[in-house]
């Protein structure tokens, strides 16, 4: 009797249990216990990965920036910089991570999981406060946001965000900027000093990730779901928060317009950035890739590839009368007062404006920027079924059994996709097998291939990244590598590495953004011929673009040691060792050389030295014993 007398009263069916207010005032630790246990479960696959060699390497392993905690290096890390993205807060929480793990990756992932599970509870504690600013205390506030933070939590879309070191952005930003937007509906409610840890978390974000400068529009959205345009006179009273939330936006954006096309980016998105009718309807034609994968996530990708539309094709005509349609929808639930449709629709607009391709970036398509964006579909599905169940309380098993297998099918697949991410070799097998004809895929797949020396699929590899784009520079430059370091086919190589150098050359990539090794490779070819005029010429350049490079300094002490000159030799050999030598024969040349030249202690303490480092080589040893 006292549930029915609960349910008829508007309350849960289970508001009579005693403890029922305590729970509530609890919700948070609750969600936060779930959401520890979902996501550890779902992500354990990787959280024992390995470093992927798509940008953790660059980012992590290979940047200077998080090998030090220093004071003098954090304040370099928060100094902009031109050409890069600034976005300190993500390199702080690497040089962190290194501080205490090194280079092992476990503590990076466990990181991502953990800004996961806080982005996750977070989400959930601004949709209760937005919905009870919306419709006061209703019982129905902490099931919808219940719904929403669990979708966000399983969703296997968002997998890339949290299983990849290098997406370690998107959960800062994710965490921050629900944590800005929970705090400012706090202070909507009547704690006014909601107000500074509402701005200090966007500050907080907004340094994560560019991405951030959406939160002073995400904040008017809000105002206006739940004032409406009846209440202008309000909204315009809170212009002046508006602007110190606007001000953020206005000190970063100049940041992030200097930023400059990288070789890399400019190569990978030159079919569609160079012409801005292309851009659009290629970007058009990817709304329609989101809208599947965020539908029905299956075949997933880490590495969609470019889909170049030059026209209004069936599908972008579809996606454009889609947006005509949502775009009037939403304003006519501005105008109707309802507001679900306005706030829904104009969520996924802002949170997904900073990737349409508005500053042409190289990807079209990436689960990683569904991170935010799909919030609005997770709230417009929650608040529909609550809105259905009212309507017909007999709807009530069939939407909580139907909401159950949509999270049992989400946690499946976002289990499977979670251990793709285990290592480099997985994540592009499952790429590669995606999408055949993906030449970026194959590319890095190859790449991952020869690190664990399967030299002959890592060649099969890039022959087929070649045939798909005949053009694809990197590609040739990997080919070449391995034509001439792995099968000792110099001049079968050297047409391979010319492609790459004349692709650099037509794009006119400054010297410093080159790589050298691809110049050195090219001078030991020639080298190898007997011109030494034109290897001179290839290493020369090698060194001007990297002159610490122990393989550049290495080859260079072999051109001098060839003409004789041994005293240039041996302060060639000396760089190459106090670098990352990569084998013990930098070091056996070193010993010769400082023999002739009749050092005789310092030729055996180079032999000692490269014994440390390669105990296994039988050439250094006697050297060394002498």
């Amino acid at each position: 009797m006292a549930r029915k007398r609960a349910a008829a009263a508007g309350k849960p069916a289970f508001a009579w249990f005693p403890a029922w207010e305590k729970l509530q005032k609890l919700d948070w630790l609750l969600v936060t216990g779930l959401a520890f246990i979902l996501t550890f479960a779902l992500y354990w696959p990787a959280l024992f990965g390995e470093f992927t060699n798509w940008d953790d390497n660059k980012l992590v392993l290979e940047n200077e920036s998080v090998l030090s905690l220093s004071p003098a290096n954090v304040v370099d890390i928060f100094v902009p910089k031109g050409g890069q993205t600034y976005q300190p807060l993500r390199v702080l929480s690497y040089a962190l991570n290194y501080a205490v793990h090194g280079e092992r990756p476990f503590g990076y992932h466990l990181i991502n999981l953990l800004l996961h599970v806080a982005a996750t509870v977070a989400l959930y504690l601004f949709i209760c406060a937005l919905l009870e600013r919306r419709r006061g205390p209703h019982h129905g506030n902490r099931c919808a946001a219940l719904v929403v933070a669990m979708l966000f939590l399983l969703h296997p879309v968002n997998v890339e965000a949290v299983a990849w070191i290098s997406s370690r952005k998107y959960g800062l930003l994710a965490a921050f900027l629900f944590l800005s937007l929970y705090l400012y509906q706090k202070a909507q409610l009547g704690s006014k000093s909601a107000y500074a840890g509402s701005w200090g978390a966007a500050w907080i974000a907004i340094l994560s990730s560019p991405f951030g400068v959406t939160i002073p529009p995400l904040i008017v959205l809000t105002d206006l779901y739940v004032d409406g345009v009846s209440n202008l006179a309000k909204l315009a009273r809170r212009l002046p928060i508006y602007l110190g939330f606007a001000v953020i936006a206005v000190v970063i954006l100049p940041l992030l317009m200097n930023v400059r096309k990288s070789d890399e980016v400019a190569e990978i998105a030159k079919p569609h950035y160079e012409n801005r009718t292309t851009t659009f309807y290629s970007t058009v034609n990817g709304i329609g890739g989101y809208t599947k994968n965020l539908v029905a996530p299956v075949g997933l990708n880490c590495r969609y590839p470019n889909e170049i539309v030059h026209g209004p094709t069936g599908t972008v005509l579809l996606v454009l009368f889609a947006i005509v349609g949502l775009s009037a929808g939403a304003v006519w639930s501005l105008l109707r007062g309802e507001r679900l449709g306005f706030l829904c629709f104009g969520w996924v607009v802002v949170t997904w404006g900073p990737v349409a391709q508005i500053v042409p970036i190289s990807t079209i398509v990436a689960d990683r920027y569904l991170y935010l964006t799909g919030v609005g579909a997770f709230l417009f599905l929650a608040l529909a079924a609550e809105f259905a169940f009212e309507r017909k309380r007999s709807l009530g098993n069939g939407l909580v059994g139907g909401f159950a297998v949509l999270a049992v099918v989400c946690a499946v697949l976002t289990h499977q996709r979670a251990a793709v991410w285990r290592s480099s070799v997985a994540l592009w097998a499952d790429s590669v097998a995606k999408s055949p004809h993906n030449y970026l895929a194959r590319n890095s797949y190859g790449q991952a291939l020869r690190k664990v020396d399967q030299v002959d699929e890592a060649e099969h590899q890039f022959r087929e990244a070649i045939k798909t784009y005949q053009q694809y520079a990197r590609a040739h430059h990997s080919l070449g590598d391995i034509l001439l370091n792995e099968r000792n086919q110099p001049e079968v190589a050297l047409p391979h590495f010319q492609v790459y150098l004349d692709d650099l050359d037509a794009r006119k990539v400054p010297l410093a953004q080159r790589n050298a090794l691809a110049y050195m490779n090219v001078g030991i070819i020639y080298g190898r011929r007997g011109d030494m005029a034109q290897a001179s010429a290839f290493f020369e350049t090698a060194f001007e673009i990297d002159p610490t490079n122990s393989e550049v300094n290495h080859n260079i002490g072999v051109m001098h040691t060839m003409k004789g000159q041994y005293e240039e030799a041996a302060q060639s050999y000396e760089v190459a060792v106090s670098g990352e030598p990569k084998s013990a024969q930098v070091f056996l040349d070193y010993h010769l050389v400082l023999t002739k030249l009749g050092r005789t202690e310092a030729a055996t303490e180079v032999a000692r030295r490269g014994h440390e480092l390669f105990p296994d080589s039988k050439a250094l040893t006697p050297a060394h014993k002498k």
